[in-house]
């Protein structure tokens, strides 16, 4: 019914009601997926131009799979092309094609034409030929959540947000130094509720990239969540976090570019199910140095000491890339998880 109702509008074929604008039908579209590679595909794409053409359609959004891939396009592929570019054309069908897509299929392509952050003014230190990120970096407080005011570790506000879950710190399990704390659900509680909310505010110099980190264990926890999550001061998320449900130890990172901001805050939300119980550990924050670092024209790397001299790559140091954008993952696959290599050495 709604398909029928757009094409009554498109072609002015229900008259308006009265004081309705007049709708422009200069541009009549229709969107065009297929895969080229494939015979039955194409025999199918052509039916839908010459039914769209013989409908007043003149304009087809193409998109085609195989060309946002790594696939090779053969002569019989490029044949393909060639059949829907000319029966287009004889319906006087216009060609508009779908490009630089979003996604693991652009980014199979190459990883560097990822959507990127810039970095600016980021200090590294120069030794023996390799540099590393020298930037100083909030420290947090009680990461090691090895002292605690009722439930809640020292150095965070917030705590238990409700009955459905219980917090106790663990002196018998943790990860490092002496305690850790444990969250459980309740059976009682209900999936999704806000079990525990814990902040603390952070420091930071504008257009980094940083890196948050926790180590968690768990048991009974699937379809559980641990958020460690950062906030501007306006209550914008720019961290994402990652969390990993696993019977041992195990880190999960969030990443992030500090973009224009001094002032965040560093959030930690777990969201239980029932008999879940949850073991969390050594909260870490750090620079994240030349992780996933993109590498195109217009993501130009300039290199300079504190006394202005330009150091180039190839010559001065060796270049600047993060040999662990696929490693084990296949191609185009951004690992957020691994230590980036310092520069100006082995990568």
């Amino acid at each position: 019914m709604l398909a029928l109702c757009l094409t009554s509008l498109l072609f002015g074929c229900g008259a308006p009601n009265h004081g309705q604008v007049p709708i422009d039908t200069t541009y009549r579209w229709f969107l065009l997926s297929t895969y080229t590679p494939r015979d039955a595909d194409v025999v199918s794409a052509l039916k839908s131009i010459d039914d769209a053409g013989a409908a007043g359609y003149n304009g087809v959004v193409f998109q085609d799979l195989s060309l946002a891939s790594r696939t090779t396009i053969t002569p019989a592929h490029l044949a393909n092309i060639q059949k829907l570019l000319a029966e287009a054309k004889k319906m006087n069908i216009e060609v508009i094609p779908m490009t630089a897509p979003l996604g693991q299929d652009l980014l199979d392509q190459d990883p560097s034409l990822a959507e990127s952050m810039p970095c600016r003014n980021v200090r590294f230190t120069l030794t023996n030929g390799q540099f590393k990120p020298s930037d100083p970096v909030p420290p947090i407080i009680n990461g090691g959540l090895e002292t605690f005011a009722g439930t809640v570790p020292t150095g965070f506000k917030g705590g238990n947000h409700g009955p459905d879950v219980a917090v106790f710190q663990d002196t018998a399990v943790h990860h490092g130094g002496a305690s850790c704390m444990r969250i459980e659900g309740q059976p009682t509680s209900k999936n999704g509720t806000a079990g525990v909310w814990m902040e603390q505010p952070l420091k930071v110099l504008p257009w980094h990239n940083y890196r948050a980190s926790i180590w968690s264990k768990s048991t009974n926890a699937s379809g559980s969540g641990v958020y460690l999550n950062v906030l501007t001061t306006s209550g914008l998320q720019i961290g994402f976090p990652n969390w990993h449900d696993s019977a041992d130890w195990v880190r999960s990172d969030t990443v992030f570019n500090s973009e224009g901001n001094t002032d965040l805050t560093l959030v930690l939300g777990v969201q239980p199910v029932p008999t879940a119980k949850i073991w969390l550990d050594d909260v870490t924050f750090d620079n994240a140095g030349l992780l996933n670092i993109t590498r195109r024209d217009d993501c130009p790397v300039n290199i300079r000491g504190d006394d202005g001299t330009i150091y180039n790559e190839g010559a001065d140091i060796a270049p600047l890339l993060d040999g662990f954008h696929s490693k084990g993952m296949g191609p185009g696959h951004l690992e957020v998880e691994h230590d980036a290599p310092p520069p100006g050495g082995p990568l």
